[in-house]
């Protein structure tokens, strides 16, 4: 009984090392799309891509792409290759709400990979990124984004083990200029096994080493 509780205690204080190791951990950051994409699964990408070139069209609020929402305003545009005035190498979407895109992931689907490539009107322009988590950190990250008739800056991101992204938003840090976001993608990493497993895991182990004593003894007392 005493082994059983002693062997209960130190699951809880390495289950509590962990949370704690992990709550302070920032985000693995990519540069390159390229290793982003070797990082894990990419489940879903939202690109703007069922608009078509050409166009410039008001979306609606909230616009919702799958397991993302994009919720900062009722007055945000897609403008499509080609678009005057400003014809981006790529469709996005321009906010005219203030200088901020904010979107959400479900919270259900546990990503803990996304990426994004945004730009803005002029520039090019800093910009800052805030992550949201599941377990209530917010981590800022600071993006010197392109003019979108050049292109757009890509930046990816890795959620600790144990922890997944819920949204982010994007603020211009100068008033003179509007964002461009042109493209998100969501997916998951073959991560190991969480903390809280790994007790049980072990716990089991534990538990099966004890039956299989007992029987042992069990064993060598029969006649």
């Amino acid at each position: 009984m005493r082994s059983s509780i002693l062997l209960a205690t130190a699951m809880m204080g390495l289950i509590a090392l962990a949370s704690a190791t992990r709550a302070n951990a920032f985000p693995t950051f990519y540069g390159d799309q390229d290793a982003f994409h070797a990082a894990g699964t990419i489940d879903q990408v939202t690109d703007f891509s069922e608009f078509a070139a050409g166009t410039y069209q008001f979306v609606d609020d909230p616009y919702i792409d799958g397991d993302l929402s994009i919720t900062s305003g009722d007055n945000n545009v897609v403008i499509a290759q080609g678009s005057a005035p400003f014809f981006p190498v790529h469709n996005a979407l321009l906010s005219n709400n203030g200088g901020y895109i904010e979107v959400e992931f479900d919270p259900d689907a546990h990503y803990d990979l996304f990426s994004l490539k945004a730009g803005t009107f002029q520039g090019p322009f800093g910009t800052t990124l805030y992550m949201r988590l599941n377990n209530g950190q917010e981590f800022s990250s600071s993006l010197y984004a392109y003019p979108i008739s050049e292109g757009f800056k890509f930046q990816g991101y890795q959620a600790d083990p144990g922890t997944w992204f819920t949204g982010f938003t994007l603020v211009r840090d100068s008033q003179s200029t509007g964002l461009a976001l042109a493209e998100v993608e969501l997916g998951h990493t073959s991560a190991a096994p969480e903390p809280a497993a790994w007790a049980l895991m072990i716990v089991g182990f534990g538990g099966a080493g004890s039956a299989l004593r007992r029987r042992r003894r069990l064993a060598s007392a029969a006649p």
